[in-house]
């Protein structure tokens, strides 16, 4: 029995590297420049503000009750709950943070190896498991109440209802939303921890959905369409992915939503007032049938939205949209106010954008990403609890708020429980040769197939320096590219086992020649400077950075009230009352009147001037509250 039980993680890991490696193994696929290493190639390491995040969101996850979070799910299928109660938020109908959960847990389990996630993932498959076996059709419309949200003829979409209007999807809520979350999870759980009861699920989940698509009019589904649908395209196409089954692919391709990716691929933005976070998925959905089909429709509409999102909808920090939606092309400082760039929006970016990287090997993807996931995705988390926000308030002057641990449960609640957990989903990709280190993260890399493993050290972006060290190398002799970072305004400076070398720039890398021995080391220094950004419609309105990092102002705490909420649109009634500073000053000579401490990264000292005393600057991301 003990040798079975050692053998057990052995397995599992095989079939991890099988199961994500493998995904995108179809006949008519289109074959990706670079790669993503498998999540438990990678490990982070202590010493940055990643690895700290990722441990409270461990203490996050782990102080969560899976009981309650599958209350309204047994509850609603006919099954006694095992909690007194559900969370509270967008939990007390039929309840969807489940999924987000059990693709949190995946997730966390692949990146840290922790058991007690893979016992959670296992507990949950478990609950849905049985749910799923008391009804005769997955479980949604078997005459129950289903999710919650769902009637028997809640997707009556074959013809239009008494009154001779389609029916009206805002009286049920985001149904398709809340059914990927469920999609996803079960998905996530199969190929992050290679439970296989979970892929059966989603099988049967897959079928119950392309039985009905089947059926129904497709221009009823188009209007459907046009309400929040999480990522319905994406999931069913990894569906198709995984089996092999064309059918699922053509039920990928009925969630295009036609209004929205047509045009875009005709390099139309019709994105203005529309949900934003509507909308990404929709692309995410583009890009990956493009990938599995070569369909060149869905590769225009992907490029040109990511395109159209970064060139004219996108904050400072790598956000967008105002009160969830987008506004008009470029008018980017009416996007600034307590609403501005709601997390979810750039969770699914960073998934578009780590997609067309992998497709194009185009480095301004991770100059995107690195941007986001830094000054967004970091800032996002409160460090004491790990409870996450919802908006992050862009308006000078304002403040960040956070959920309460049992009683927000929101939609940045659930890609919280995911964002926090796989930080080194996008440090190093590789084709079939060469490796692309693109963030500068604290971390190990075990690229098993080449033998080849390393370390890569660095206190950036508190410091200039990473140190790359080969700590194993059994066969691989090809070149290492180093992302050559857009923010540089002076040469950065390259040392292989401390001797200087000139560097080549290829394609916005930095080439270091292969036959890497064990025990080499390699060096860069990539030199952060100060410097200006100013928003394309108010040339008097800038943001200030050092490296990658947007700089935000210390005014103090006063007069802010509790700045946990249960309702992600609370903080609206909490107008500021600071007095916003403002500098008359020169943008191209920052160290006149910016200065950085001597004792403390990434800290600066604005001096005072216009209706300003000196104010401390440091690192949005650190700004809390």
């Amino acid at each position: 029995m003990e040798k079975c039980l050692l053998l057990i993680p052995m397995i599992v890991l095989s079939f991890m590297l099988f199961a994500q490696s493998n995904i995108n193994n179809k006949t008519n696929s289109v074959k990706n420049i670079v790669e993503p290493f498998i999540l438990n190639n990678v490990k982070l390491l202590p010493g940055s503000p990643f690895y700290t995040a990722m441990e409270t969101s461990e203490k996050y996850l782990l102080s969560l009750d899976i009981n309650r979070l599958t209350y309204g799910l047994r509850k609603h299928n006919g099954l006694e709950p095992k909690a007194d109660k559900s969370y509270g938020g967008w939990e007390n109908g039929g309840g969807i943070s489940y999924g987000h959960y059990l693709s949190g847990c995946a997730l966390m389990y692949a990146t840290t190896g922790d058991k007690r996630f893979l016992n959670r993932v296992s507990m949950l498959v478990a609950e849905i498991k049985e749910v799923q076996a008391t009804t005769p059709d997955a479980w949604f419309l078997d005459g129950r109440e289903g999710l919650g949200l769902l009637r028997k003829d809640t997707l009556n979409l074959t013809k239009p209802d008494e009154a001779g209007q389609p029916w009206d999807f805002n009286k049920e809520g985001n149904l398709w939303y809340s059914l990927h979350k469920i999609f996803a999870g079960v998905r996530d759980a199969y190929l992050y921890t290679g439970n296989e009861d979970a892929k059966v699920i989603l099988i049967k989940l897959s079928d119950w959905l392309q039985n009905w698509a089947s059926k129904v009019n497709i221009d009823l589904l188009q209007a459907v369409l046009s309400v929040e649908q999480g990522g319905m395209a994406e999931v069913i196409a990894d569906v198709y992915a995984i089996t092999g089954e064309k059918k699922y692919l053509e039920l990928a391709r009925s969630f295009t939503h036609i209004n929205t990716v047509y045009p875009v691929a005709a390099c139309e933005d019709v994105l203005c007032a529309r949900h934003a976070n509507d909308q990404i998925p929709k692309f995410i959905g583009a890009s990956r049938i493009y990938e599995l089909s070569g369909n060149k429709v869905m590769k225009d509409a992907a490029f040109n939205f990511w395109d159209m999102v970064l060139r004219d909808h996108t904050s400072i920090i790598g956000g967008n949209g105002l009160y969830e939606r987008f506004g008009k092309p470029g008018e980017q400082s009416k996007r600034l106010g307590y609403s501005s760039s709601e997390t979810c929006n750039t969770y699914n970016m960073l998934k578009l954008t780590k997609r067309l990287y992998s497709l194009t090997g185009d480095k301004k993807y991770m100059d995107y990403f690195e941007r986001a996931l830094y000054n967004h995705i970091l800032a996002s988390q409160e460090p004491e609890t790990g409870c996450v926000s919802y908006f992050t308030s862009l308006a000078p002057g304002m403040f960040r708020y956070y959920s309460t641990p049992e009683n927000s449960f929101w939609c940045c609640v659930g890609t919280g429980m995911e964002n926090h957990a796989k930080y080194n989903e996008a440090i190093y990709f590789h084709n079939d040769n060469n490796l692309y280190v693109n963030l500068f993260i604290p971390s190990e890399l075990n690229w098993k197939e080449k033998g080849l493993s390393l370390q890569m050290k660095t206190s950036f972006p508190e410091s200039d320096s990473i140190n790359i060290k080969i700590t194993k190398n059994q066969s691989y002799s090809a070149d290492m590219y180093i992302r050559y970072p857009s923010w540089l305004s002076s040469e950065p400076s390259l040392s292989y086992n401390k001797q200087k070398l000139a560097f080549s720039k290829e394609n916005g890398y930095l080439r270091v020649k292969g036959a890497f021995k064990v025990g080499d080391q390699i060096r860069v220094i990539f030199p952060q400077t100060l410097h200006i950004e100013t928003i394309k419609d108010d040339k008097y309105l800038s943001s200030i950075l050092y490296g990658p990092i947007v700089l935000a102002g210390e005014l103090g705490s006063k007069g802010l009230p509790d700045l946990h909420i249960e309702s992600p649109h609370g903080g609206l009634l909490y107008p500021s009352t600071v007095e916003v500073p403002y500098f008359v000053a020169s943008k191209t000579k920052l160290e006149a009147w910016i200065k950085k401490d001597a004792t403390t990264p990434l800290k600066f000292t604005a001096k005072a001037n216009g209706n300003a005393e000196n104010v401390s600057l440091i690192p949005f991301y650190k700004l809390h509250h």
